[in-house]
């Protein structure tokens, strides 16, 4: 069997010719559509991170308010806590937890 450089050098033609084809119709399409899923994803991701940093941001304002709201709660009622004993002017001072004081002897 003989090499025969004609024929050889037509199958390198043949695929270049091909690979050429290829990255023509497969290669860019794929690639454009790639690089469009990757600007979508880091898009929303970067719109996911905002999005949590509010969520973070949020909660951390409904913890203050509600501390806040604890806090303000027994004044609101009129006990003035921390009293030094029960509040006479607590309506519900038996059942205000932060009146449960006991009354003092005298």
């Amino acid at each position: 069997m003989t090499f025969d450089w004609l024929t050889f050098a037509v199958q390198i033609a043949n695929v270049l010719i091909l690979l050429a084809i290829l990255r023509h119709v497969l290669f860019r399409p794929v690639a454009a559509m790639i690089a469009e899923r990757q600007r979508v994803l880091t898009a929303s991701l970067g719109a996911a991170e905002a999005a949590e940093a509010r969520a973070h941001a949020a909660e951390a304002e409904a913890a203050a308010a509600a501390a806040e709201t604890l806090r303000q709660r027994p004044r609101a009622r009129g006990c003035g806590w921390p009293p030094p004993r029960p509040s006479p002017k607590c309506p519900r001072w038996r059942a205000c937890p932060p009146c449960r004081w006991r009354p003092i002897p005298r």
